[in-house]
């Protein structure tokens, strides 16, 4: 490998992390597309290089932030409410992703993606679609052992399948939630993170379902609620608990 092969490498690769950061601080539609495909190119410019070199474990780093613009890309489109190319463009950030580290981020940005691919289905009167890219996200973000990452995509997962009335799905969701939240070091955020869980879940048994079997499980989340608002002091959690139970 020459010395002038490697530092045009190391050029394209800098030259890619402004061009990325140009990216993600760009606005309209037009410039951040103009940033991102000057990055893209320095990038592609880069991975050719990369077989020359001799140096294959460069190339997942390089596929990361294929993957991280060609999101970017997908954003700006389905914020300028094209959803078609926005579809588009985060198919072929997964492509990249598949290619990159392997790691809890590559997970994270998977998740995000069908996340993303998920509101597009449904707004495309396409359910079907938006039920496989749900799916997906929930299996990949099983592989995340860091509730504090997961935990907002949980919530959105549980909003969709809420929204669409899959309580098969719903349940699977909540389940998850509860399982994980026990793992964490008790802390003042993740305390009443659990009670909101378990009182959101009480919530979603008796929604529609008044059984005498069905109304004692969700007051037993929400007793397991209510313990955690009361050594926390949360008032108005405590006064809302109460009235659920009373119910």
């Amino acid at each position: 490998m020459s010395s002038s092969t490697e530092k045009r490498f190391n050029r394209l690769v800098k030259d890619a992390m402004v061009q990325y950061q140009q990216t993600v601080e760009a606005k309209p539609l037009k410039n951040v597309l103009k940033h991102a495909q000057s990055c893209i190119s320095s990038l592609e410019k880069a991975l050719d290089l990369t077989d020359y070199m001799g140096a294959k474990e460069k190339k997942p780093y390089l596929y990361e932030y294929l993957a991280l613009t060609s999101a970017l890309i997908g954003t700006a489109y389905l914020n300028a409410k094209l959803p078609q190319k926005a579809q588009e463009h985060y198919l072929i950030a997964l492509k990249h992703n598949k290619k990159s580290l392997g790691n809890a981020d590559t997970y994270m940005r998977q998740t995000f993606i069908h996340l993303k691919l998920m509101t597009i289905g449904i707004h495309q009167n396409n359910p079907d679609q938006g039920h496989n890219h749900a799916e997906i996200a929930f299996n990949t973000l099983k592989k995340v052992k860091e509730p504090s990452r997961v935990f907002p995509y949980l919530q959105e997962l549980k909003n969709f399948y809420l929204r669409i009335g899959d309580d098969s799905a719903t349940e699977k969701i909540f389940r998850y939630m509860i399982q994980s939240v026990k793992t964490v070091k008790d802390s003042s955020e993740w305390f009443q993170t659990r009670a909101d869980i378990y009182s959101d879940y009480g919530d979603f048994l008796v929604k529609g379902n008044k059984s005498e079997k069905v109304v004692k499980k969700a007051e037993k989340f929400y007793k397991k609620a209510l313990i955690i608002y009361q050594k926390m002091g949360l008032n108005n959690n405590i006064q809302e608990i109460k009235a659920k139970i009373q119910q």
